[in-house]
């Protein structure tokens, strides 16, 4: 007589999870799912640490054909410290969903530069949350409580009033700007015409002890820079004499920028400017 025995193991799986901040700012989810689903759908929220202001909520299906882990990340999100990071995680094979992971962590602590920590076989500054840093989440998932301030009429009143004073200030102060564009606009314009009506008017003439020899617009940009540490454009420039050079500048600012510098570093020296 055969006697034949069947054993029926049961495996129970189980699915684990981790959480961790990124450096300088954003987080990760990753799940390992032993029932190697196709995919799975992360739903997340961020609470600000108050309690009672949500400032993110995320949802994206995460595909897997290969191994069981699934990751969901953000990198522009900036977390605080006392924020909490509320998520769930649903399977929907053939049709059946199921909640596979469903949990709340708390930030008490930010990445920060010079903390390098172990991932895996690589080291960066992230920070994985412990298991005291999370806990399960309610059925219904985190609860986020809008709260109404009524503020009476009149601070309305003198709130609004504070505003279009506010507006008209501002306004009166685009126009003064828009007045002075005006004027220096006109300045300018009169300029142009005084130099294209009075070409002479750029013209100095720089005399003295200074090199006999030489061209004349290199001389006069020497002199002007080391007696004077003026760099201006010299339009054109000719010898009179040896110790006689006549310029002209490009403006006729710079002309009255140059004789004003050299009223004072000239003055007692043997070079002059005019």
């Amino acid at each position: 007589m055969v006697c034949r025995f069947i054993i029926f193991l049961s495996v129970i799986l189980t699915t684990s999870a981790s959480v961790v901040l990124l450096f300088p700012k954003g987080f990760s989810i990753s799940v390992e799912d032993e029932k190697r689903s196709k995919h799975l759908n992360f739903h997340v929220n961020i609470t600000r640490n108050d309690g009672n202001l949500l400032v993110g909520t995320y949802t994206k299906n995460v595909n897997q054909f290969f191994g069981t882990q699934f990751t969901f990340a953000r990198r522009n999100v900036a977390l605080n410290v006392g924020d909490s990071i509320s998520y769930r995680v649903v399977s929907n094979t053939n049709g059946s969903t199921q909640v596979i992971k469903d949990e709340v962590c708390y930030v008490k602590e930010l990445p920060t530069m010079g903390m390098l920590r172990k991932h895996g076989w690589m080291f960066s500054y992230d920070l994985t949350l412990s298991e005291e840093d999370c806990g399960r989440m309610s059925d219904t998932g985190p609860v986020v409580t809008a709260q109404r301030i009524d503020v009476p009429d009149e601070d309305i009143a003198a709130k609004l009033n504070n505003c279009q004073q506010a507006v008209f200030n501002a306004s009166l102060s685009i126009l003064a700007l828009q007045f002075e564009v005006e004027e220096l606009r006109n300045l300018t314009q009169e300029i142009k015409d005084f130099e294209e009506t009075y070409p002479l008017a750029k013209q100095l003439t720089l005399s003295g002890r200074i090199p006999p020899d030489g061209d004349a617009v290199e001389t006069v940009r020497f002199m002007l820079y080391e007696k004077l540490n003026l760099s201006p454009a010299i339009v054109s420039a000719f010898r009179e004499s040896p110790y006689n050079i006549r310029f002209t500048v490009s403006t006729v600012l710079e002309k009255f920028r140059v004789l004003e510098t050299a009223k004072f570093l000239l003055q007692g020296t043997r070079i002059q400017i005019s």
